[in-house]
């Protein structure tokens, strides 16, 4: 009898065995305490700053500015590289770091010159850095593709640079952020210093508080959007 017994409980042991990494390689939530790396590539939107007269001011403060010409100036939409790094507290909650870099130009129009001078364009471009921290929740009752994918959203603050090509400091500011995205993984293993490998794809959405004297027409703040492609790796 203790034979098929110890033969009973032996079976029973690898099924258990077998069903705990069924379960571990059936879930794309990450285990509590590990780490994650993802970079690749990211795309901002632009902004439009409006339009404005360049008036020439009349002597008599009664009498209307003369208007000289006319500008438009726009941000145009931009890419570069977003790099993240995450500490995952818990199998829901991670505490993340990110590093933003976009290429942008900005881009001013001048028409209708009183002198009639020919319509020109003027441009020069400018990188964007944003340096943040964020909070991620992933959405785990949410997976799908047999536990591949995971859904996630996330809120953050940092801080934003902007420098023209002569590498000279034009704006610089507080952004918050907050949006969501996808985790999909190609690999997942349970031992090994690397156990999981995927892609991750997300869009966020930052306010962007600007300095008063570089903005041009008044506003403090601007909405813009930031969508990213980016290779994820799991520790």
């Amino acid at each position: 009898m203790r034979r098929p017994a110890g033969i009973v409980l032996m079976v029973l042991g690898l099924l258990t065995l077998v069903q705990a990494r069924a379960y571990g390689q059936a879930t794309a939530a990450p285990r509590r305490h590990s780490l994650e790396l993802a970079g690749g590539f990211a795309f901002m939107s632009g902004i439009d700053f409006g339009s404005r007269d360049a008036n020439l001011t009349a002597n008599d403060p009664g009498d209307p500015g003369y208007p000289l010409f006319h500008t438009a100036t726009t941000l145009g939409t931009g890419t570069g590289v977003d790099g993240r790094i995450a500490f995952n507290v818990t199998r829901t909650v991670a505490a993340e770091g990110g590093f933003l870099w976009v290429r942008q130009t900005l881009q001013t129009r001048i028409t209708g010159d009183i002198e009639s001078a020919p319509n020109t364009t003027l441009t020069q471009a400018f990188d964007t850095y944003v340096m943040e921290g964020a909070v991620v929740v992933h959405l785990t009752k949410a997976q799908f593709a047999g536990g591949k994918g995971l859904p996630f959203v996330l809120g953050g603050a940092g801080y934003r640079r902007q420098l023209d090509d002569r590498r000279r400091l034009t704006d610089s500011g507080p952004a918050f952020d907050a949006g969501g995205g996808v985790k999909y993984f190609f690999v997942r293993r349970s031992r090994g210093a690397l156990r999981d490998f995927g892609m991750r794809s997300d869009a966020r959405v930052y306010v962007q508080s600007i300095d008063g004297d570089s903005d041009i027409d008044g506003k403090s703040t601007r909405l813009t959007w930031v969508a990213t492609a980016t290779a994820v790796f799991r520790f």
